[in-house]
């Protein structure tokens, strides 16, 4: 890759102080208005500009980051992994509610309902995230650590931060899985439009679910 390990770790840095900005900010202002569903949609961009800083002071090409054609055998296979992960992703929910945890889809129909602005909501994890974190995840973190690393250890580094990234505990496992799915079909295909179109698939079923729950009083 053009870029180096060490300014893989440096976006990364980047990340984190983004979004550690974004949560002192979001504490600092009142809770009541559009503010939260403002700096959910903010959220998703900011996380491109550790990309652009890393790419741009060395002018290197966005087209690195997997913006090519690919073939339906690599989108055959996302989807076929996903059909193999979806019965874990059920297993550890149910696992979670016999214990009497809180699991993911509760968090967001709790999230989405708490929202003031919910097609804010909507539109940053339906629209942005699929994009944004594909670009950041699959696209730059995890083909950077692949030099290092190897393309197996990176895939589950880049998927563990990527997991970590939501900061929902219950959300963890689910989501690393989805995050090992998404980097292998991108080993794969050498793209970042599978992926992003699985991921905007995922997304787009889980929240209109939650909203569809909320909006029928069925929680």
């Amino acid at each position: 890759m053009p870029w180096s390990v060490r300014e893989t770790w440096l976006g990364l840095l980047l990340m984190v102080g983004v979004i550690g900005g974004m949560v002192v900010l979001s504490a600092m202002l009142p809770e009541e208005g559009l503010w939260r569903p403002f700096l959910l949609v903010l959220l998703e961009p900011m996380l491109l500009l550790p990309v652009a800083i890393v790419l741009g002071r060395r002018r290197i090409s966005w087209k690195h980051l997997g913006f090519r054609r690919f073939s339906g055998d690599g989108m055959a296979i996302g989807c076929g992994l996903m059909t193999l992960v979806y019965p874990l992703v059920i297993l550890h929910n149910f696992i979670l509610v016999g214990l009497g945890i809180e699991t993911q889809g509760d968090s967001l129909t709790s999230l989405y309902d708490e929202l003031g602005a919910p097609a804010a909501f909507l539109a940053a994890g339906i629209l942005l995230a699929p994009i944004v974190e594909e670009i950041f995840f699959r696209g730059f973190l995890f083909p950077g650590l692949r030099q290092r690393f190897g393309w197996v250890k990176a895939m589950l580094i880049s998927s563990a931060i990527f997991a970590s990234f939501h900061l929902q505990l219950v959300a963890f496992i689910p989501t690393f899985l989805l995050g090992c799915v998404l980097a292998f079909v991108w080993q794969r295909t050498d793209s970042i439009w599978p992926g992003v179109i699985l991921h905007f698939t995922i997304n787009a079923a889980a929240l209109c679910a939650a909203a569809a729950m909320i909006q029928f009083g069925w929680v």
